[in-house]
């Protein structure tokens, strides 16, 4: 069972990075490619596209998905993943993203955050800590970093929340607060979520970051 999961893993990985390419296509086009990579939905698949082709990979190797490394990893990935999909239906559902056709649009934000999530629940890792999982947050506080301070030199923001041209600072500020909040609730349950198998606890083998 368990080496076929990583073969849906690799079709699902495939059509990923289909979506994702289609996108590149029309942003070549268009002459938009940086602005399209600066997209967190965009960062964030590729990722999750190259953790699944990973996980396959051990998988069919005969390999453990129990690694310290690799469960740090999908977590993220899957973390970034779900954040995606809940920040796009709650705030960004009816505001133009440059996702393409509503079938890339549906690939992006809709199914893959459910196979990530769907992924991690029945795939066997480590046990980690919460103040390991904390370290999942720096993704997407470098990436506010990054597109605060694009922004004003590109006359461009990837999202109307963070757009300091039509929002006062303040409001940013307050927005990113209560986003961060969410995610790091939203990475406090990924972690405690149980395992499907007996998980190894990272404390027993390797030193927890």
């Amino acid at each position: 069972m368990q080496r076929l999961i990583a073969v849906v893993r690799l079709l699902l990985a495939a059509l990923e990075l289909a979506a994702v390419l289609t996108l590149l296509v029309s942003a070549v086009r268009g002459s938009r490619v940086s602005n399209l990579l600066s997209y967190f939905t965009i960062e964030s698949n590729i990722l999750a596209a190259v953790m699944l082709t990973i996980t396959a990979v051990v998988v069919l190797r005969g390999g453990s998905t129990l690694g310290r490394t690799l469960t740090l990893w999908r977590g993220l990935a899957t973390f970034s993943m779900v954040a995606t999909g809940i920040i796009y239906v709650a705030l960004l559902r009816n505001v133009d993203v440059q996702t393409g056709s509503e079938w890339t649009n549906t690939v992006l934000h809709y199914l893959m955050p459910i196979v990530l999530l769907v992924d991690w629940l029945i795939t066997p890792r480590a046990r980690i800590a919460l103040r390991t999982a904390a370290w999942w947050l720096l993704f997407p506080l470098a990436y506010f970093a990054y597109s605060m301070i694009r922004g004003p030199i590109v006359d461009w923001y990837p999202y109307p929340f963070m757009d300091a041209r039509i929002h006062a600072a303040g409001a940013i500020a307050v927005t990113f607060v209560v986003l961060g909040v969410g995610m790091a609730a939203l990475a406090a349950v990924l972690t405690l979520l149980p395992s499907p198998e007996p998980a190894r606890d990272l404390a027993a083998t390797d030193q927890q970051i």
